[in-house]
């Protein structure tokens, strides 16, 4: 992520390579990078006619004779690549290769060109050799563990807001890397909270999207704190969406389960980078499970999963309502 905010900011002071190969798997990173790079690159009336996508490429000549051209009354020319099938060895004729390799031994310092490839991008082919060769190569991968944590801070900040930890963690373990998802819900949660300059989870999960990842962190959250009619309109949110009642239980179950063997390994004196890879789950979660698990003991949670257990053999073996079945088992775990 660093490599990629400086690579704007050196665009914006007009520091620009000639030619780009963003690579990885995060079509949002890559989206925000371009842009930045149109909005830096094209200014004027005359930017979009100095603008070319390729979707598809038929001929690297074609892109080539695109990039030796003056752009039209500007300083720059921008091009994009986005065709990763350019990428397949032997897709184009020597003589277009032999275009490419001529003109990354000498760009024309007006252009800018681009090329967009995916973490499983073939890197034996000529093309991708000679541009990780003589380009300059930006990693576009989805942020995972403390590099997501950062990017929503960091999105938070764009808008002089502080959310607090629990916000913070609830969004990345949701989101499971959807960047666009994170967006949405970032630029909604600061819109909710108006002029106010700290947020914090409580006042705002009610306006969080609703998806079965959030509904079940909630409806514990509810549980634990013996709130009955939220987890109640949890689960009522979670039906109305179309999820199906066994895999809110075992959603349910899976949390539980989760919670009871966090208790076991805490009790052993593990650390939470310990306890993030025993229970398999990113350390946000960890986090989260850690404030849960106050409200509870082993006993509890056995207990608890041994209700759910029962809920799904009659869900797959019975015609019972499971609507009513999971309403009574939130109204006896909440007891």
């Amino acid at each position: 992520m660093a490599d990629l905010n400086s690579a704007v900011k050196e665009v914006k002071k007009g520091n620009v390579f000639p030619i780009y190969l963003l690579t990885g798997d995060n079509d949002f990173l890559k989206d925000i990078l371009i842009g930045n790079f149109k909005e830096a690159l094209l200014q004027g009336e005359n930017g979009e006619f100095n603008f070319q996508k390729y979707d598809h490429v038929d001929t690297l000549k074609a892109i080539i004779d695109v990039a030796n051209s003056l752009p039209f009354f500007s300083k720059w020319r921008l091009i994009v690549v986005k065709d990763e099938s350019v990428f397949k060895p032997g897709s184009f004729s020597d003589n277009d290769y032999k275009y490419v390799t001529e003109y990354l031994t000498n760009p024309n310092p007006t252009t800018c060109l681009i090329f967009l490839a995916r973490s499983d991008v073939d890197k034996r082919g000529k093309l991708y050799k000679k541009l990780s060769e003589k380009g300059k190569v930006l990693n576009c991968e989805t942020p995972k563990g403390v590099s997501i944590i950062n990017w929503i801070n960091r999105e938070f900040s764009t808008y002089e807001k502080n959310p607090d930890n629990a916000l913070v963690n609830i969004l990345a373990s949701v989101a499971k890397g959807d960047l666009y998802f994170l967006t949405n819900e970032i630029k909604k949660i600061c819109s909710y909270v108006g002029n106010k300059q700290a947020i914090y989870y409580e006042e705002v999960r009610e306006v969080l999207a609703k998806t079965i990842d959030t509904g079940i962190f909630q409806m514990i959250d509810h549980l634990a704190e013996k709130d009955l009619n939220k987890a109640l309109k949890e689960l009522n949110d979670l039906l109305e969406l179309g999820e199906a009642p066994i895999l809110i239980n075992n959603m349910l179950a899976r949390h539980y389960r989760l919670l009871l063997h966090y208790l076991v390994y805490k009790k052993k004196g593990y650390s939470e980078k310990q306890l993030s890879q025993k229970l398999g789950v990113r350390f946000f979660v960890v986090s989260k499970l850690s404030s849960q698990s106050k409200h509870y003991n082993q006993r509890k949670l056995i207990d608890t999963l041994n209700i759910l257990y029962e809920n799904d053999l009659k869900i797959k073996t019975t015609s019972s309502d499971n609507r009513r079945m999971l309403e009574l088992t939130l109204i006896e775990l909440a007891n």
